[in-house]
């Protein structure tokens, strides 16, 4: 493409300058000019076609990018999904886990069939629902 715009270059510089030869309001300068105006006609169309081309590219990149900051935003979101329902999980099963340990070591304390120990009573406590 720069050697079509370079080889149409030279051609506009030449028609410039024998152009200043022919002589004012004759055929053959009336001529010249046409095919002057034609051929800087299609230097600009060349000049045209090399920004919309140039612009399409830019495009393509910008939609590019976008989209790969779309699927990262998603790989954060499912990330935070996952910690998110992790704590919850851990929200949820560590104190059942506690609960389980005080409760089985406050049975064994308990051996003997009655409730006597504060903690072993809180700890029932906790465990009734409540409304």
């Amino acid at each position: 493409m720069e050697e079509i715009n370079k080889l149409i270059d030279k051609e506009l510089e030449r028609q410039i300058t024998s152009l200043a030869a022919l002589e004012p309001g004759s055929d053959k300068q009336t001529v010249a000019v046409k095919n002057l105006t034609a051929l800087y006609e299609a230097r600009i169309n060349e000049d045209k076609i090399l920004l919309d081309a140039e612009d399409k590219r830019e495009t393509r990149a910008i939609a590019r990018n976008e989209s790969r900051m779309k699927e990262a935003e998603q790989e954060d979101k499912k990330i935070d999904r996952w910690l998110h329902a992790g704590i919850a999980l851990l929200e949820i099963g560590l104190p059942l886990a506690c609960y389980g340990h005080w409760f089985k070591d406050g049975l064994k304390f308990e051996e003997t069939g009655s409730i006597t120990s504060s903690m072993m009573r809180n700890l029932i406590n906790k465990f009734r629902p409540k409304k």
